[in-house]
């Protein structure tokens, strides 16, 4: 619902959790009202690879780790403009982060919204987690081996 507060529009709702909620409404770009609320992390605004404004949140609490992502997008979009990185490579390293688990939680989820038979989700939901433990005891079992040395 929009009121009008001490000669502001404003927008009153509930939020998922039932608290009133209260936000000043703008009117966007395009013509239309939006609501302006703060997020809770930092937004980062930079030109990509191609030289587009992009903004993102960096999913950051503190100004200064905001400021140390954006660095870093900046320093990818630099890389993929000079032509050291391209647009793929920067988006598959950013998987690289993500543990395989939640790789494997993720294609589990897809399957489900494929409408794949309950059968099939838990004969795959089973033989990942073989592969992984069998990845993981073969990782502690090498982790004790020394790198041998050159000489």
């Amino acid at each position: 619902m929009i009121v009008i507060r001490d000669g502001t529009r404003v927008a009153r709702w509930k939020d998922s959790k039932g608290r009133n909620r209260t936000a000043p409404v703008i009117e966007g770009r395009d013509g239309l009202d939006r609501i302006r609320v703060e997020a809770a992390t930092f937004t980062a605004k930079y030109r990509d690879g191609r030289g587009a404004v992009v903004e993102v949140s960096t999913g950051c609490r503190m100004k200064a780790s905001a400021l140390a992502k954006l660095a870093e997008l900046e320093r990818n979009a630099e890389r993929i403009r000079a032509g050291v990185l391209t647009a793929d490579q920067v988006a598959i390293s950013r998987h690289l982060d993500t543990p395989i688990v939640q790789h494997v939680d993720d294609y589990l989820v897809s399957l489900q919204a494929d409408n794949a038979t309950r059968a099939h989700l838990v004969e795959a939901r089973r033989v990942l987690s073989n592969v992984l433990k069998g990845c993981a005891s073969r990782r502690s079992a090498t982790s004790s081996v020394r790198p041998s040395r050159s000489t």
